[in-house]
């Protein structure tokens, strides 16, 4: 229950930020007995296709995880 409701409260942040419809998520766990939880803003089912990625520059990523922690961060 703790890791849905954590998965729950980084995707608002990330519909928040990336002004998405609404959150995916995937839990995964295939090779080793641990999981995988992606949580990804999502407009429709074509955006739970993981083989569908962008090239994000280093600085681009570091500016979305500023304000994913703005996002994040205590009000």
């Amino acid at each position: 229950a703790h890791l849905i409701d954590v998965a729950r409260v980084i995707g608002r942040a990330q519909v928040e930020v990336f002004d998405g419809v609404r959150a995916g998520l995937i839990i995964q766990g295939f090779e080793v007995p641990h999981a995988h939880v992606h949580v990804f803003p999502a407009s429709g089912p074509e955006d739970f296709d993981m083989t569908r990625t962008t090239d994000r520059s280093p600085e681009d990523l570091a500016a979305d995880a500023e304000l994913l922690r703005a996002a994040l961060a205590p009000r």
